[in-house]
């Protein structure tokens, strides 16, 4: 099973954002950021200099996840810089190791809805008792407050932050046989306004048994 390694956070105005990220030297790494903002705004992503792949992401009218990956990341501490037309990003960015080269993620799902205090936001992605599962999500609570939401059972916060306009969470959870439940339940939101709410998941995947060791 993959292994999570760390995570880094930065709320940011500028452009471009920057935050350090120590990755661990050990065997077939993966980073994954994501990057939060008002929906529609592009970004561009680097690692110790290096351009990091957009994958699949999830947005709403007001708000947004995009998210990028890069395998066998530098290890140390180095920067992730985000480029973008966003006037604020939201930006976590975490390490794992054990993960396969070649096709480290799975299929991703995701969500987009309006919700209230004391909804659950569930994903199902695709896994197998040998991957890690990870998922993110985002608040737009526009009725003032950033809104929160609990983690469910199984899965282990890795990142939570917010400022008066939006929350980000993370977390993982070891994979089940066909399908993982990631959930969150939501609290905090403006009573009698529209809250807006992006959810993605994707099964890490670990290396096959053929596969070379990147080091």
């Amino acid at each position: 099973m993959p292994t999570y390694d760390a995570t880094a956070t930065v709320i940011n105005n500028g452009d471009p954002t920057s935050v350090s990220l120590t990755v661990a030297n050990q065997l077939n790494r993966l980073l994954i950021v994501a990057v939060g903002s008002l929906a529609g705004a592009g970004s561009a992503v680097t690692y110790a200099g290096v351009s990091m792949t957009e994958t699949t992401g999830v947005g709403s009218p007001g708000i947004q996840i995009r998210n990028y990956y890069l395998v066998a990341p530098a290890t140390g501490a180095n920067d992730v810089s985000v480029t973008t037309a966003a006037n604020k990003v939201y930006v976590v960015a975490s390490s794992f190791y054990g993960v396969d080269q070649a096709t480290p993620l799975g299929a991703f799902v995701t969500r987009a809805a309006t919700v209230n205090n004391g909804d659950v936001s569930s994903l199902t992605p695709v896994s197998t008792v040998d991957d890690l599962v990870w998922d993110a999500l985002g608040l737009d609570n526009h009725g003032g407050g950033v809104g929160d939401a609990a983690v469910g059972a199984g899965q282990t916060e890795r990142a939570s932050l917010a400022d008066a306009d939006q929350r980000y969470k993370q977390s993982t959870e070891p994979g089940a046989a066909g399908t993982t439940t990631m959930s969150w339940t939501v609290s905090g939101l403006g009573v009698g306004v529209t809250n807006e709410l992006v959810h993605i998941a994707v099964a890490i995947n670990p290396p096959q048994a053929t596969q070379v060791m990147f080091y």
